[in-house]
């Protein structure tokens, strides 16, 4: 319908305008689709927490939320941008991206266990009943996988793979 509208107006292919519009469109379809993926990732996590909190006690439910709050506010130290500055590489080929990819897997992971380490060494000094270990420590090394989650979905994402990071950030959540 646009390309119709550029057209009545004297904007054909091979015109500026014209190859603006397309790179605008593909623009505002990538972003529509990640923004989907966001959308249903953070849906799909609220419901099923929706769906667990009835299933267990209130304080069994608080401990998990204030160990899920620490470690989430925490894991941002070994993050170091990293998925950030992902986006920001352009790789040439599909062997270059998996060979940055590779690369800041293995950064992040050296980080991660170091975070996860100095997690498990903070929770001597944590208050047992609100941080207990047994919740703590799973609860923990889940935030921990999910940043190496993230790093792969902006990996997928330099590759142009939205909709693929959109069915798996999606099934994550799950």
């Amino acid at each position: 319908m646009i390309t119709r509208a550029l057209t009545a107006v004297g904007i054909k292919e091979g015109h500026p305008y014209y190859r603006y519009w397309h790179s605008l469109r593909h623009s505002a379809t990538n972003w529509l689709i990640i923004l989907t993926g966001l959308l249903l990732y953070n849906g799909l996590n609220t419901i099923a927490l929706i769906v667990i909190a009835p299933r267990v006690s209130k304080i069994e439910y608080g401990q998990y939320l204030a160990c899920f709050a620490l470690a989430s506010f925490l894991v941002v130290m070994p993050g170091l941008g990293l998925d950030a500055w992902v986006l920001t590489q352009s790789p040439s080929d599909k062997a270059s991206a998996t060979a940055l990819w590779m690369s800041t897997i293995r950064v992040r992971l050296v980080l991660l266990i170091g975070w996860l380490v100095g997690m498990m060494g903070l929770a001597i000094y944590l208050p047992a009943d609100t941080y207990p270990l047994a919740i703590l420590a799973p609860t923990t090394i889940g935030v921990a996988l999910d940043q190496l989650l993230l790093l792969s979905y902006s990996a997928m994402r330099i590759q142009g793979n939205h909709k693929l990071v959109t069915v798996v950030q999606s099934l994550s959540s799950l």
